[in-house]
């Protein structure tokens, strides 16, 4: 194989759009791409849906979201949930989901995959993006159902168990106040009100039979900017 700097521009294509899982000394091939290729080349390794296998796949589309040309950050907008096992994964989609180009916020609220808590708070925080393209493009997102309208809320339980009381801090996506204490009491119960093995109570929830009783200390609503930033710990 040729030295990688002495390849034409097809070949070059080729490589970067290539299963870089099977490419022989991809991490270094990447990283050159990134700090040396033309932007067509860059744009086609953002979009390579084979990037997140690379061992320093995590810094390369760190590196790609902080790219000059618009359409590399879209490209690697649209494929960035790939990574969302991985650690630094959060900060990058912060990045694109602030991103001041309205394309690669749009790239990213179409493709986002919203189970976690953190991808939930960036979806209802793009469901009020002051661009109604990316509204719109939440809305398309059939992984985002439900969250449109939706706001965050701090909530403090406190926990009794016997003689023993402790509390806890829940983030929660609800529409109010009311719905979000009830969902965090929920969220921490071990059994179900459905089932029985969990009841309401005039200020709060018994679950298991009274081993546990959950009530709500503290219901705040809180700003999406710091909900985002929030969801990375709770």
């Amino acid at each position: 194989m040729k030295n990688y700097a002495e390849l034409s521009f097809d070949e070059k294509k080729e490589i970067a759009q290539s299963d870089l899982n099977d490419l022989p000394n991809a991490e270094v091939i990447a990283k050159f791409i990134v700090n040396h290729e033309s932007f067509a080349i860059r744009e086609i390794l953002a979009s390579n849906s084979s990037l997140h296998l690379l061992k320093n796949g995590m810094e390369i589309a760190a590196n790609l979201a902080s790219d000059d040309i618009e359409s590399v950050r879209c490209a690697l907008a649209a494929v960035i949930t790939n990574f969302r096992y991985f650690v630094g994964y959060e900060e990058v989609v912060k990045k694109l989901a602030n991103d001041q180009d309205v394309k690669v916020r749009c790239a990213l609220a179409g493709n986002l995959i919203a189970r976690s808590k953190f991808d939930c708070a960036i979806a209802v925080n793009l469901t009020n993006d002051s661009s109604s393209e990316v509204v719109a493009a939440v809305e398309a997102n059939e992984s985002c159902n439900g969250l449109v309208g939706l706001g965050f809320f701090l909530v403090t339980l406190n926990i009794q168990m016997g003689e023993y009381e402790k509390s806890c801090v829940k983030l929660i996506i609800e529409e109010d106040e009311a719905k979000a204490g009830q969902a965090a009491m929920e969220g921490e119960c071990h059994g179900s009100i459905e089932d029985g093995t969990s009841e309401e109570t005039k200020d709060g929830i018994a679950d298991l039979g009274w081993t546990f009783h959950y009530s709500v200390r503290n219901c705040v609503k809180v700003c999406n900017e710091d909900a985002v930033t929030m969801a990375m710990y709770l």
